[in-house]
């Protein structure tokens, strides 16, 4: 798969679930420098605490090409009522 391919799948996905560029940046440089994220499952603020973006939102799926973030060391998933 092409570098750009996936990253637009990535963005796609941010995009269809109204996650902001401040979360998932829309630019290769920064996308590919993400080295924490955080996704809640359930609706709520986005927040940064110690250098983590989180962000609460209604999410279905995870695409798989998050994988391919090379620098991404933590991901959380978390699900709430």
């Amino acid at each position: 798969m092409k570098e750009t391919e996936w990253m637009m799948r990535i963005w796609d996905w941010a995009s269809e679930n109204s996650i902001p560029n401040s979360v998932i940046p829309r630019s290769e440089d920064r996308l590919l420098q993400i080295k924490k994220l955080s996704i809640g499952l359930y609706p709520g603020p986005q927040f940064q605490n110690n250098g983590k973006v989180e962000l609460n939102t209604k999410i279905k799926n995870i695409p798989k090409e998050l994988g391919y973030l090379t620098n991404l060391q933590e991901l959380e998933i978390r699900s709430g009522s």
